[in-house]
């Protein structure tokens, strides 16, 4: 456990060094939050933000964050649906990359509900990510209407 324990440590400084490299960008306040999911569509008694504020992410963040992503390279399929990806990535994310405007998302889809990732970037746009398969795309693309946030 104690090599586990090592290894965990530094996966985890080894990324937060990476984006401490990185230009902040823009700050994105709670009340950017709120209206951006205000105009995906989201009730503002569904959007939960913990802070005041966080940095916007960039093209650089996501990329880092794909290539933090152990989930895709793992099979999980057995014990793992949406949620679970969906809640991991998010706590992984709140250790490599502390506020950032990096949340979880559940949406309504033509085939069912769905959870998955979300991010606001630096144009203050809504970012969906499936963890499952490190895809980003804006809901439109895919018909995802968002219900509930939280970031």
């Amino acid at each position: 456990m104690t090599f586990f324990l090592f290894l965990f440590k530094y996966f985890v400084s080894f990324f937060q060094s990476s984006i401490n490299r990185l230009n902040k960008g823009i700050i994105i306040t709670n009340e950017d939050i709120k209206k951006i999911m205000k105009i995906t569509g989201v009730n503002e008694s569904n959007i939960k933000i913990r802070d005041m504020g966080y940095f916007a992410v960039n093209k650089e963040i996501i990329e880092l964050l794909k290539n933090l992503n152990v989930f895709r390279k793992l099979d999980y399929s057995k014990t793992h649906d949406c949620d679970n990806f969906s809640s991991e990535f998010s706590g992984l994310c709140s250790l490599v990359a502390p506020n950032y405007s990096i949340g979880e998302c559940w949406v309504h889809t033509p085939t069912g509900n769905h959870a998955l990732n979300c991010f606001i970037d630096d144009n203050k746009r809504l970012l969906l990510f499936e963890p499952q398969n490190n895809n980003v795309f804006e809901p439109q693309t895919k018909k995802y209407k968002p219900y509930f946030v939280m970031i």
